[in-house]
């Protein structure tokens, strides 16, 4: 459980957050995405930058399970963006090479 006040952890069964002390603080942990699977996707699109995405995504389920949900979502926010650069990234790179290739063929 994770207190709605401080965020911390609660343990099971507890009347209140030992942390804060709000007795009716207490609600089960919210789910935050790690975009781990999105960012070993991507990993192969453009290496790099993919791979800040997975060490970000990694993070997200250790910071839950530490009941630590703010830096999860700070974590899950920053895998998210690592992500979309690396696939903008990657696609832009790849796009010039065609443009590249293309212009070769044609000179």
């Amino acid at each position: 459980m994770v207190c709605r006040n401080c965020g911390r952890a609660v343990p099971e069964g507890a009347d209140a957050c030992a942390y804060c002390g709000l007795p009716s603080a207490i609600e089960p942990p919210p789910k935050v995405h790690s975009y781990l699977a999105e960012a070993v996707f991507v990993t192969f699109l453009f290496f790099p930058f993919g791979i800040v995405s997975i060490v970000y995504a990694a993070q997200v389920s250790s910071f839950l399970a530490r009941g630590d949900v703010v830096r999860a979502k700070k974590a899950s926010g920053m895998a998210r963006t690592w992500m979309f650069v690396s696939i903008w990234t990657g696609g832009g790179l790849i796009l010039l090479a065609a443009l590249a290739l293309l212009l070769k063929f044609l000179l």
